[in-house]
């Protein structure tokens, strides 16, 4: 992976760092993927992830999410 920093310096993710000194903050990273020419008529789809989220707040943000689901397929 390219690095936009100096080459003396390696990069971490924000996950990364978070694991590695054991740090409580909560952490929801976001990926989104787009797959045409226009926002109308294209492929759009994506993630998330949940670190450090509580069990109860994490149930409560799938169900919601969950709710709205929809396969990126044409039809």
């Amino acid at each position: 992976m390219r690095s936009p920093s100096p080459p003396q310096l390696l990069w971490a993710s924000f996950k990364t760092v978070l694991r590695d000194t054991k740090s409580p903050v909560p952490l929801v990273p976001f990926h989104s993927v787009f797959k045409g020419v226009s926002g109308e008529r294209s492929r759009l789809g994506g993630y998330f992830e949940l670190a450090n989220v509580p069990d109860e707040i994490a149930a409560l943000i799938y169900e919601m999410v969950s709710v709205g689901l929809c396969p990126p397929l044409g039809g």
